[in-house]
């Protein structure tokens, strides 16, 4: 667990990660085959072709500390872009995969997002409106991708204050 008397970005964007991961669909079935933090450059042996694996990535995107309190307490809000990837061969089975694990995942992430294991974390929430359909290119390939972004506030108190 990280310590209240730091930041914990990395742990945050792990146990989102770790949430999608343990995805599944309503009959049955993982949501995504792979999952990581960052952006993966190549998909190709993580996607076949026409296959139906997907990849889920968690990319921080927006961040701002502001001191919250005597005694150092300090507030972070971020973001984290939240990206749902498949194989784009077949147009039509692309689309129609990328609906289903935006169907799967939305209303988990729309009724709360519990980070259990970030003790730090007081709110994390879908981010209204950022939802979008998109493409994205990795190794000059296309994919289908599916995007959100998570809005999280965290708190931590610097140890010794802060120094004027």
């Amino acid at each position: 667990m990280p310590s209240p008397y730091q930041p914990s970005t990395l742990a945050i964007a792990q146990q989102i990660a770790s949430y999608l991961a343990s995805q599944t669909y309503p009959l049955g079935g993982n949501v995504y085959t792979f999952g990581s933090v960052g952006i993966n450059k190549d998909l190709g042996d993580l996607l076949p072709p026409n296959g139906t694996n997907a990849v889920s990535e968690v990319i921080g995107t927006a961040d701002d500390s502001q001191r919250h309190a005597i005694g150092g307490k300090m507030r972070d809000t971020q973001s984290f872009q939240v990206l749902s990837i498949v194989d784009f061969t077949n147009g039509p089975l692309a689309e129609e995969q990328i609906m289903n694990i935006r169907d799967a995942i939305m209303p988990q992430f729309a009724k709360h997002v519990s980070l259990e294991d970030v003790g730090n974390v007081l709110v994390a929430k879908y981010k209204q409106g950022s939802g979008r359909f998109t493409h994205v290119i990795r190794a000059a390939k296309p994919y289908r991708a599916h995007s959100f972004e998570l809005s999280v506030l965290s708190e931590w108190v610097s140890s010794g204050g802060f120094i004027a």
